[in-house]
């Protein structure tokens, strides 16, 4: 018939667009498994990735949705505007910030300089807003006797990398890295006042 083919249909790929989903399909399996093509196929050029769809477009396609849907993504939208504008919380000047390459490398030492005492917080976390004062206090208490306080916000793009390699499954988590020890322990109690902080360090690493 003269119609243009591309080669890669020969070779058994499903798609020839969007790299994510050029691949190859087995015998047997559907063309579409798992593509959810009819949520908004008419924008998409694959039925996942949207890429190529304007802003007019999404508004249009949020409101042809569920009440459900449409408050989930509603919902997610102000997350991510918290996020991105939530006054950062520990700044009196007794809890030092670290960023990811601080944190990391305070996670690999063989054995640790200094017992270090860290919060993996997000700033609009109101759990992590309720435990300010407290962890405040208690790195101003634990600094006079020699331990470092410090904090990682672990929220957004780090908060992947944190639930691997820092053992984070909810704001706040508190991790102690002991003196003279590889690795971390990690508070296992709700308890996260100056008191309960100091008990929990003093558990770890002995009377200070």
């Amino acid at each position: 018939m003269g119609t243009p083919v591309n080669k890669l249909h020969e070779m058994g790929y499903v798609s020839i667009g969007c790299a994510p989903c050029t691949r190859a399909v087995l015998p047997g399996q559907q063309e579409r498994e798992g593509r959810w093509w009819w949520e908004d196929g008419a924008m998409k050029e694959c039925g996942l990735h949207s890429g190529n769809v304007s802003a007019e477009d999404k508004a249009r396609s949020i409101s042809r949705r569920s009440p459900y849907d449409r408050v989930r993504v509603v919902n997610a939208a102000k997350q991510d505007a918290r996020e991105a504008t939530e006054e950062d919380i520990f700044v009196d000047g007794s809890v030092r910030a670290l960023d990811r390459a601080g944190i990391d490398a305070l996670r690999g030492e063989d054995a640790h300089a200094k017992t270090t005492l860290a919060v993996l917080y997000a700033p609009w976390c109101p759990f992590c807003q309720a435990m300010e004062g407290g962890y405040e206090s208690a790195a101003a208490a634990l600094g006079a006797k020699g331990v470092d306080v410090v904090k990682f916000r672990a929220d957004g793009d780090e908060k992947e990398w944190s639930k691997e390699c820092l053992s984070l499954a909810s704001f706040p988590t508190v991790l102690l890295f002991p003196e003279g020890r590889a690795g971390y322990v990690k508070l296992g109690s709700e308890r996260r006042g100056p008191e309960s902080l100091n008990i929990f360090v003093e558990s770890v690493v002995g009377k200070l």
